[in-house]
Parts: C-alpha cells; sequence; structure tokens
C-alpha cells in the first residue's frame, strides 16, 4: 500500500487527549481543512473520521508517522475490535472492554470550558457513557451554539469551531453537574480511563472488597446499584442508559461510584434508608428489593458481581420481611412473640406506640419487622420484674398493700408502659424484691412462743379501713417488731404465713392508719380485686362468704382489667365501716371460732352479709369482755358471759 509523505511539522500528543483529537489538531494546524486528506496519507479512507479509533493496530503504525507521533502515542490512544469480522460488537479501550454504543463516532462531543482552559480533545470526550466533562463538569455538547448544526469529525478548522458557519462554539446553557456528585463522577472517568497508571490509581480509592473488579462488572455493577436508587419503574443496561437525560445518567453513575467508595456499608445504609422511605408503601418496597436482588441473581451478571452483592445484602435473598436489615438484627412476628413469651399481644403494643416494629405493606395479613435489640431489651425488663397481682399472689398480700410498699420506696416500680400495658397494671422490680424478702429472712429462726401466730391472722384485728403494710413491713425491716420465722418457712412461702408475730405486740397498729404519699396510683383508689376485697374484710379463710354474690351489683358496672373481677375500693371500705367479720372478732377477743360461736349467738338479729354489725359488736363491749372460758355454763347459755 502506497503510503504519503508525512505532515511538515510534527504534532507533539497531550496527555488524556483521543486520537480522532490528535489527527482532527494536525489538519487544523496544517490548514488542510478535511481529515480524509491527513488519513489517505497513510493509506486510510474513511467517509465516518469517526470511526478512527475502532481501526486495528496494524493500520493505524501507518498513521503514526505521518502526524508525527511514535507508534505507541498513537495505539495507546485506539480502541479495537476483539473479533476480526465487522459484526463485532465488543471493542476494548486497551485493557478495558466497553460496548460499540459506548463510545460516541458520529458527533464531536466537546467542552467548550475546558477549551477555553486550555484542554485538547479528551478520551473521555467519546464515551457516551460520561455525558459531562470529567474536568470541567460542563454538559458536553454536539452542535454549535450560533448555528445549531451538528458538530462533525470531517472537517476540522479547530475543535471548538464549527464546520458549518465557522463560528467558534460557546459554553452550552445547561447547568454543571452537582458539586456533590463531581468527585465521584470525576473517579468513574478515572476508573474507565484506558491509562493504565490511571486507572490502577483510581482503583485504589475504592473499597478493597471491589479493587480486584475487572473493569466491564465494575461498569455494571455502577450503573445497576445507580439504576436501583434513581429509578423506579425502569430497568436499565448498559445500552439502555444512554437514552436516559444526562443529568438523570451522572446521578446514577456518581451514586453507584460512592457506593464503591465504602463498600459494602454505603449500599446496606443507602438501601435501608430507601426501604425505610417505601416501606409503608408495600410494592414501591417490593420493587426496590427485586432491582438490588437482580443485581445479584447468576443467570443476569456475572459469578463475582453475585457474590459480592450477596455478601453485601444477604438479607434481601431472604424472607421479605427481613429485607434491608442485618440478619443478626432482625426477628419477625412469630419470633418476637416467642422470644417474649407473648402470642400476639405483642401486636398490641406496637399498635399502642410501646413497642417499635416496622409494619410491611402489600399484603392480606399484618406483616411486623422487629429489632431484635429492642425485643431482647423489653424481654430483660419482663425477666427482671413482675406484676403486682403475681407478687400479691406469692405473698398473700393484698395489691393495695404492694402499692402502699411502692409508694414509700420500700419496694420499686417498674416504670416501663409496655410492661404497664401487658400487665394491666403497675410491675415491681425483682432486685427491690429479693432485697426486701432477704431482709425479712434474716429474721430470727429460734422458737416462737406459744402464743404466736402468723401475720396473716395477727393483721385481722385492724379492720373497718385499710391497714398500714408500710408501717407493719418497716417495723418488721427495722427489727422494732418482735416477730419469727416459721421452721419450715422457705423463701416460696407465702409471708403471711411464713412471718409468726406475737400478738400482744402487733396492737401498736390499731390506730396507725395508712398513708397515702403523693404519686400514689391511680387504679388503687378506684377498684380493688375480690381477694383484696376479702383481706380487707378479714375474711380470708371463711368460705361460707362469697363476695361475688355480695358485690353483684358492683361487679356488673365496674371496669374489669384482666380475669379478675373488681370491685369498687369505695363499696368495699363503706361494708368494712359497716360490718365486722369473723376474723376480726376472733383476733381482737383473742376467741377461737367455736368460742366466738357461742359468744355471738346473742347478736343473731344483727348478723349481715360479710359478719355482723360493726356498730352492735363493738357498742355492746363484748370485745372487751374478760370471759373466764373455764365456766362450763358459758358453754350452754352465752347469755352469762357478763356475769
Amino acid at each position: 500500500m502506497k503510503i504519503g509523505q508525512p505532515l511538515r511539522f510534527p504534532t507533539i500528543p497531550e496527555e488524556y487527549e483521543s486520537l480522532i483529537g490528535l489527527v482532527a489538531r494536525a489538519t487544523a494546524d496544517h490548514v488542510l481543512l478535511d481529515l480524509n486528506r491527513v488519513l489517505r496519507r497513510a493509506g486510510i479512507s474513511m467517509d465516518r473520521p469517526g470511526y478512527l479509533t475502532r481501526l486495528d493496530s496494524a493500520t493505524l503504525e501507518r498513521l503514526a508517522p505521518i502526524i508525527g507521533c511514535s507508534v505507541e502515542e498513537v495505539l495507546s490512544r485506539t480502541m479495537w475490535t476483539m473479533l476480526p469480522h465487522a459484526k463485532a460488537r465488543r471493542v476494548g479501550l486497551r485493557a478495558n472492554h466497553l460496548s460499540v454504543w459506548d463510545i460516541e463516532t458520529e458527533h464531536r462531543r466537546i467542552s467548550p470550558l475546558a477549551i477555553l482552559a486550555g484542554s485538547r480533545h479528551r478520551e473521555s470526550w467519546l464515551l457516551r457513557i460520561l455525558p459531562y466533562c470529567s474536568v470541567s463538569f460542563e454538559l458536553l455538547r454536539s452542535d454549535c451554539s450560533e448555528c445549531s448544526a451538528p458538530l462533525r469529525w470531517k472537517k476540522s478548522v479547530g475543535i471548538d469551531v464549527c464546520e458549518t458557519c465557522e463560528q467558534v462554539v460557546g459554553p452550552t446553557d445547561a447547568a454543571l453537574l452537582d458539586e456533590e456528585m463531581r468527585s465521584d463522577y470525576a473517579l468513574f472517568a478515572r476508573l474507565i480511563c484506558g491509562r493504565v497508571e490511571v486507572r490502577k490509581k483510581a482503583f485504589s480509592e475504592l473499597s478493597p472488597a471491589v479493587q480486584d473488579l475487572d473493569v466491564e462488572t465494575l461498569i455494571r455493577m455502577v450503573i445497576g446499584i445507580g439504576a436501583c436508587f434513581h429509578l423506579k419503574d425502569r430497568f436499565v443496561n448498559r445500552k439502555s442508559i444512554h437514552r436516559l437525560p444526562p443529568a438523570q445518567q451522572a446521578a446514577i453513575i456518581s451514586t453507584g461510584t460512592g457506593i464503591l467508595r465504602e463498600w459494602p456499608g454505603a449500599l446496606q445504609l443507602r438501601s435501608q434508608e430507601e426501604a425505610a422511605r417505601l416501606i409503608a408503601g408495600g410494592s414501591d418496597y417490593r420493587k426496590l428489593r427485586a432491582r438490588l436482588q437482580k443485581l445479584g441473581h447468576r443467570w443476569f451478571v456475572s459469578q463475582e458481581q453475585a457474590d459480592l452483592i450477596r455478601d453485601a445484602l444477604p438479607d434481601i435473598f431472604c424472607n421479605v420481611q427481613r429485607s434491608f436489615k442485618p440478619l443478626s438484627d432482625t426477628l419477625l412476628r412469630r419470633e418476637a412473640g416467642k422470644l417474649l413469651g407473648l402470642a400476639v399481644r405483642h401486636v398490641d403494643l406496637v399498635d399502642a406506640g410501646l413497642l417499635a416494629a416496622e409494619e410491611l405493606g402489600g399484603g392480606a395479613n399484618r406483616r411486623f419487622r422487629f429489632d431484635r435489640s429492642v425485643v431482647e431489651a423489653l424481654r430483660r425488663r419482663i425477666d427482671g420484674s413482675t406484676s403486682m397481682a403475681l407478687f400479691a399472689r406469692q405473698t398473700y398480700l393484698p395489691t393495695y398493700a404492694i402499692e402502699n410498699l411502692c409508694d414509700h420506696g420500700i419496694l420499686e416500680r417498674e416504670s416501663d408502659p409496655a410492661l404497664f400495658h401487658l400487665r394491666h397494671g403497675s410491675s415491681i422490680t425483682r432486685t427491690s424484691i429479693e432485697s426486701l424478702r432477704a431482709t425479712i429472712f434474716e429474721l430470727e429462726r429460734g422458737t416462737a412462743p406459744s402464743d404466736a401466730v402468723p401475720l396473716g391472722t395477727a393483721t385481722r384485728r385492724i379492720g373497718g379501713r385499710l391497714k398500714p403494710w408500710a408501717d407493719i413491713v418497716v417495723a418488721l425491716r427495722d427489727r422494732s417488731l418482735t416477730c419469727w420465722i416459721a421452721p419450715n418457712a422457705t423463701l416460696e412461702t407465702p409471708w403471711l404465713r411464713s412471718i409468726l408475730i406475737a400478738p400482744s405486740q402487733f396492737a401498736q397498729f390499731d390506730s396507725i392508719a395508712m398513708t397515702e404519699p403523693p404519686g400514689q396510683s391511680p387504679r388503687s383508689l378506684t377498684d380493688c380485686s375480690l381477694s383484696d376485697a376479702k383481706e380487707i374484710l378479714n375474711l380470708r379463710g371463711t368460705p361460707s362468704v362469697d363476695l361475688q354474690d355480695v358485690f353483684a351489683k358492683e361487679i356488673a358496672v365496674c371496669e374489669q382489667r384482666g380475669p379478675r373481677k373488681a370491685v369498687p375500693m369505695a363499696k368495699v371500705l363503706e361494708k368494712a365501716e359497716q360490718e365486722i367479720g369473723i376474723g376480726e372478732i376472733c383476733a381482737r377477743a383473742n376467741w377461737n371460732a367455736r368460742q366466738a360461736k357461742w359468744a355471738l349467738a346473742l347478736f343473731a338479729n344483727d348478723r349481715t352479709a360479710c359478719g355482723w354489725n360493726r356498730a352492735a359488736i363493738e357498742k355492746s363491749g363484748v370485745l372487751e369482755t374478760q370471759i373466764n372460758w373455764s365456766v362450763r355454763a358459758h358453754r350452754r347459755d352465752p347469755r352469762t358471759l357478763g356475769s
């Protein structure tokens, strides 16, 4: 093939200058106007000079001496086909891999601002995947600012001069690339740069986990990840991204590159934030999950990319409710219920705003996702406390007594509103219970006197009002009340049975009223359980009295919270002021049940549902009468008690 004469003076290539830009500059410098006049000297004849960069290396070697460059300088700026036939669709930018549609060969794309700053036609301006200049961040233009004619490569009187009107092309009116995107956008331009040393330095700025990726996989990951967060209803690939508006295309590239800088934490954080924003929508949430799943699907992407995505977001390939959360930090509805020991009541806590959870929409059933740390913290609070009702059953203390102990600081309330909701009332911390229990059971376990009675029996002498339990427990704790622990008592034995009291010393509480400091629980002032009512009326151990029948009308109108029947406290106290039970009578008069039966035979007309009329019994003075029970006449005729 005949080779023409070289140009009069050599054209020195500049860094990052494209091959077609180099030839165009040589044409303009020698005032040859037509690029083919230069190319024909090398035996190259092209209708579209823009395809110059896709020629094979053997052809381009002939061009080097024509324009006065070395062969290495020309070949370092070329793109060569991987396959010999004309239908080859894959091209290589030296060590990189690009698609044919990634290269702009028809139009001359330039950045007037960069040219004004002294730049030549850059290699990156040939790549359609980069709509903005990576130096000036100006939108690349391929038309004349004066006559709007397209800029092509057939003629050259200057890179920034229009072939049609021969006027200098001015900057575009479009806004510059957003400052927040510039760093990542420029990094992506260096990552796909043809120069090995530039590309190697750019890869070092990425996370170590992705530094060994090949460029083709990197480009696919950048586009795929960026599109997931910027496009809702579209899926873009290497080819279709060129059809997007330039601003959106640049946003996708910047987002994807920025995520690869901090891989995988940036992807996890961004996906969780986006999922939190879309979680209420249901369908949008699932679309985001499906798009991210496709990035890790081995049928659509390379094995290397699939492994990276699956390692970064293993949760999106599991149950939909676990998506966008670390698997170790997520609990589903059933798992949370099992951990809390609740069947469905934790859903009530969510509805009440007392337990944080994410509700996933889009299904017929309500689906929740709980943070494991939140659920475990609630579980610890449940284990570290007990309800007042349960503690009352374990100790035989009435609920109002336990609340009175809390009001005086003897026991500590658990202030968690979630536990209050679950237990229909206040809870007590187990640490305060164990502390008080240990103090109480340090009492003397020696032999109790013969007249010692259990604490529950001794407290029956206080009637017609609430008992001062706080003062009683303080006296036990401070050892100001002589008492003993039953020899066979254990930590599980109810307190009212295991603690023995000398009745003569318990009389000091007859004139002490229960104090109610500010801040007492409102519920304790409004209603009480039937068990507490029995304690107030001193009817424990009296099976002949059924309080559910006695307070049937009151139970019907009282708000019931839980399975235990509730009675208005005011009605119970009114009943206690009017009536006196057999337990109080025996405790105050120091009688046994058989003695009381004979002694109270005279008061048959004063019988009531819960015992006897209090006023009649106390007015008669029978409780203070000293009776010699050795006299047999008393056993036959109670009328002789006063004689």
